[in-house]
């Protein structure tokens, strides 16, 4: 994989990641959001390693996330990979010791 298409990568999946925080006040559901709240989640922090891949290679993402009164439930991963012309989503986990979500995908 070229740098370019790694640093295209990189940024898909920061606002990827973005956009999955703040998808409940876009698209408000009673069952998302608890009343009264109209705070959007907080990305503090998106760390996408490495920075460089190949075929095979496992990308690492991390990710702090905070809400001040509903919390956050989950976060998960979209970005479009134009090598392949599709879109690869998957789940994070949370680390409750580092209070970070993390979540991996091995390039195909």
């Amino acid at each position: 994989m070229k740098v370019e298409g790694l640093k295209r990568v990189k940024r898909n999946l920061i606002l990827v990641a973005v956009l999955i925080v703040i998808s409940p006040f876009l698209f408000p559901s009673t069952s998302l959001m608890a009343v009264g709240d109209s705070t959007a989640p907080v990305l503090t922090s998106v760390e996408v390693s490495p920075q460089e891949v190949k075929v095979g290679d496992t990308v690492e993402v991390r990710v702090k996330a905070t809400d001040d009164i509903s919390g956050v439930q989950s976060v998960s991963v979209a970005y479009y990979t134009p090598s392949k012309n599709r879109t690869v989503h998957f789940q994070m986990r949370y680390d409750s010791q580092d209070d970070i979500w993390i979540g991996s995908y091995v390039i195909k």
